[in-house]
């Protein structure tokens, strides 16, 4: 055997070189050929060229003849081997772009118009998300479809009703019907002249003459059309006006909520005398703005508007209390010092004739202001 060459995990048998090859390299060299092992790593900037890492011992020349007789048995093969790879690398779909092909297929995402566009799995979220959206109202009728909309928008029922009334009476009626009612022809024309701004006296002059001229019937079927679209625009205007008013109420919820976040990380100290550090101002204002449930109308709500729902007659018994005792939320040493009964004054006198509590200059333990708790746990 003339040896062995490592490339990446294949191993070369060089037994399996022509002789005559081998032994030309000999001849040049003047040093036998010896079963060798040479790791080929393709650098950064050519990964087609390998890079032939030799023992210290062969010099230069050696390097080149090793080097050429590699080339002509593994570099052509490798280069189009690679070639080949990067080829398809270039060509194949993405594993998302065939998914949504796929999706596609099957129904789930019809209208998806180029799946080839679809190279990330973000791409084939929204994709995915984009149909749900519009395909969520496809079984209903038109009529329903504005309803829907409307009322998810944040348009009550009893604002809509009178519009959804009017277009599914409507739309009941057939062209035969007002081909043959003269009276229902009557009314669907003074309906659409009113609707459009006419007076009562103008729009009956108007009806007079189209019967007159027997011009009504092609009137009534265009005053009919023009009824179920002016109430599908008033529809339609609703739902743009509770939507510009659900934008209005987020953005003075968001400027509430910047100037109550300035306002408690602004704070130094609170109830007059207890300062307050970085945690306690975390939590509070976590406590104000994290979600921890739903109200019945799925309004989202903190936990003290949760222990208000919970027991509402106690929640706002405790909370009126504490109001009425502290002034307004003003004043909590007034809290204490309606806590102090007679009793407790009496103590109080007690303790600070017994020179307990420092009167003026005396060498009382306490102040004249401390609490009777912290005189008791004396």
């Amino acid at each position: 055997m003339a040896g062995n060459i490592n490339f990446g995990q294949t191993e070369l048998d060089l037994s399996m070189i022509d002789q005559a090859v081998i032994k030309d390299i000999q001849t040049k060299t003047t040093t036998p050929v010896t079963p060798i092992e040479v790791p080929l790593i393709a650098p950064a900037e050519s990964p087609v060229a390998p890079v032939v890492q030799e023992k210290q011992e062969l010099n230069e020349k050696e390097k080149k003849d090793i080097t050429e007789l590699i080339d002509d048995f593994i570099i052509p093969e490798t280069s189009e081997s690679l070639e080949k790879e990067e080829t398809t690398e270039q060509t194949a779909p993405s594993v998302f772009s065939a998914t949504a092909e796929y999706l596609k297929e099957q129904g789930v995402v019809p209208s998806l118009k180029d799946a080839s566009k679809i190279t990330t799995a973000e791409d084939l979220a929204k994709a995915i998300q984009d149909e749900i959206e519009s395909s969520k109202y496809s079984g209903l009728s038109p009529t329903q479809k504005a309803y829907m909309e409307a009322i998810e928008s944040g348009v009550s029922h009893e604002e809509i009703s009178d519009s959804i009334d009017v277009i599914t009476n409507v739309n009941k009626i057939s062209d035969r019907d007002i081909q043959e009612n003269q009276q229902l022809r009557i009314d669907l024309i003074r309906a659409d002249l009113l609707a459009q701004g006419w007076s009562t006296d103008r729009a009956e002059k108007q009806i007079k003459r189209l019967v007159d001229l027997k011009e009504d019937v092609e009137e009534a079927l265009n005053s009919k059309e023009n009824i179920v679209v002016k109430n599908f625009e008033l529809i339609e205007k609703r739902k743009e006006e509770a939507i510009k008013e659900e934008e209005r109420l987020v953005a003075i919820e968001a400027e509430m909520l910047d100037k109550l976040k300035s306002a408690v990380y602004s704070e130094t100290h609170v109830l007059g005398h207890i300062k307050v550090d970085g945690a306690l101002k975390d939590k509070v204002y976590k406590t104000m703005t994290e979600e921890v449930g739903k109200d019945v109308g799925g309004n989202p709500i903190n936990i003290l508007q949760k222990d208000r729902l919970t027991d509402p007659v106690d929640f706002e018994k405790r909370f009126y209390y504490v109001y009425v005792a502290t002034n307004g939320f003003r004043d909590f040493g007034r809290m204490q010092r309606v806590a102090e009964s007679k009793a407790a004054q009496k103590l109080r006198e007690a303790v600070e004739s017994s020179g307990v509590i420092k009167t003026g200059s005396g060498a009382g333990l306490f102040h004249a202001n401390a609490s009777i708790p912290d005189i008791v746990r004396v």
